[in-house]
């Protein structure tokens, strides 16, 4: 790239020519540059003009008008506003300073975009990580499936716990009713049959009737209970799709 010195010491050699009464064209010739590259060159008003480059932007805000953003935006009167009602209410006093995004762009730089009002901040909520299984007996998922019975509005209730990983069928038991010492009972044979510890066992049923009411009482000792037995119950979603009971089909 031709340096913008070199191309300011070109146009004034051209200039000379041309008031020696040469003609443009030909001094562009002797200077081995076409006429476009000359013209170009007196119409650039920038020594880059490349992206992200440094420019002089004509209506860039001074020095004094960005103190006075600052200065309006923590005054007694906008303390607790953000720019957003900043700019509409100064209109209507007849009075413009800046734009709305000017004024979040000085108060950016300021390091003044902060949560301005009396309610209260956004706290930001991590999202929990996801469950990740790279082999089998890493990642557990269990639910209680209802299967239709003889009766109308009865029930038998399906104990299924599947291996994300080998998306096999780890145990399953039916039984009449639900219930936490049942399912505690099949981790526990299920635990000792394969061996497992640090196993994640990741529920899908956390909202049916086994946890409310007295039933969250059991379901602490229910944790604990497979704590002790290397295995780690948990809500969070895996990292497997498909990875939930229903998709395996039983036939009774």
């Amino acid at each position: 790239m031709i340096p913008f010195e070199d191309k300011q010491s070109t146009l004034v050699l051209i200039n000379e020519a041309i008031a020696s009464g040469a003609r443009k064209g030909k001094a562009c010739d002797a200077l081995d540059i076409s006429l476009r590259t000359c013209q170009r060159w007196e119409k650039e008003c920038s020594a880059d003009r490349r992206k992200g480059a440094t420019k002089r932007v004509l209506r860039k805000l001074s020095v004094e008008e960005q103190q006075e953003i600052v200065d309006v935006s923590c005054s007694e009167q906008f303390k607790d506003l953000t720019p957003h009602e900043i700019v509409p209410i100064l209109a209507e006093q007849g009075r413009y300073i800046a734009s709305e995004s000017s004024f979040y762009r000085v108060l950016r730089a300021s390091e003044l975009v902060n949560h301005r009002g009396n309610s209260k901040p956004q706290s930001l909520r991590a999202k929990p990580p996801e469950l990740k299984a790279t082999g089998p007996n890493q990642v557990w998922s269990w639910d209680i499936t209802w299967l239709k019975s003889d009766v109308f509005g009865m029930f038998y209730y399906c104990y299924m716990i599947k291996d994300i990983w080998k998306k096999n069928i780890v145990g399953w038991e039916i039984h009449e009713y639900e219930s936490v010492d049942i399912a505690s009972d099949m981790f526990k044979r299920l635990k000792t049959k394969y061996n497992v510890k640090g196993v994640r066992l990741h529920s899908k049923c956390q909202h049916r009737s086994i946890f409310s009411g007295f039933h969250r009482f059991k379901f602490s000792a229910f944790v604990f209970h497979n704590y002790s037995k290397s295995i780690i119950p948990t809500l969070r979603r895996s990292f497997i799709r498909y990875e939930s009971p229903f998709k395996l089909k039983i036939c009774a």
